[in-house]
């Protein structure tokens, strides 16, 4: 009862989300945190520019049936990772040799790939 009326009140702009969030997060003894709070809201895949591209989607179709992806979502989220690595890689090589930020992002960099498959230890 107590819930809904803090509800009513949010919806009446009268409360603010951050107040109910907190609410949220205090458990009872015993029961784990709702974890409504802790979400992620970044992007996971990019749509392409041109989505009507013929040669794009010929190889995009080939890719899909060679691995048995479930649909072009899939792929586009590989897509999207290996450009976020291809990214942060320019970055750091722009940064002198003995760096520190390079040597430690750097090594992060490589773990990543090899978790990823793209390299072999």
């Amino acid at each position: 009862r107590a819930f809904w009326m803090l509800f009513q009140l949010h919806r009446r702009r009268r409360l603010s989300t951050r107040y109910l969030q907190s609410l949220t997060l205090e458990a009872a003894p015993g029961k784990m945190p709702s974890a409504t709070a802790y979400r992620n809201y970044g992007k996971t895949f990019k749509k392409p520019r041109r989505p009507f591209e013929k040669e794009r989607l010929d190889a995009e179709l080939k890719v899909v049936g060679e691995y048995g992806l479930r649909n072009k979502r899939e792929l586009w989220r590989v897509q999207l990772a290996l450009s976020k690595i291809r990214k942060a890689a320019r970055t750091l090589l722009t940064l002198d040799e003995k760096d520190n930020k390079r040597i430690f992002e750097g090594q992060a960099l490589m773990r990543r790939m090899y978790r990823y498959g793209l390299l072999d230890e």
